[in-house]
């Protein structure tokens, strides 16, 4: 149960800098955050069926190490800022964006604890 919980802050905690990854991409140009936005949103997609699957068949450490791939893509995506120029992306779109990660991923977390804690 205790292993569970460690799993659920750890998963938090990588989503959490998910999303502080794609607000920091707000500096590059449009088309390139565009295009980041997306790959960040499909990275998250992909955390949040690993997760349920990895905790589904126990496997939450599989899980994990997936979700820290994830998270380097997103860090490398960043590194991007330094070599591009252009337009500012709107504050209101990143708003937007990172809200639908949250709302993605939050009650995934939620659901597969719960189901992880009365499975114990």
């Amino acid at each position: 149960m205790a292993g569970a919980h460690v799993a659920k802050l750890l998963y938090e905690q990588q989503l959490m800098l998910l999303l502080l990854n794609v607000y920091q991409l707000m500096h590059i140009s449009r088309h390139m955050l565009l295009l980041s936005a997306l790959l960040n949103v499909l990275c998250c997609l992909l955390c949040w069926v690993c997760f349920t699957l990895s905790a589904l068949l126990g496997a939450l450490s599989l899980f994990l190490h997936w979700l820290q791939i994830a998270v380097r893509i997103t860090q490398l995506l960043m590194q991007l800022r330094l070599l591009l120029h252009g337009l500012l992306f709107s504050r209101d779109d990143v708003f937007i964006l990172l809200q639908w990660i949250w709302l993605l991923g939050k009650p995934t977390i939620d659901l597969v604890c719960a189901r992880t804690f009365t499975s114990s």
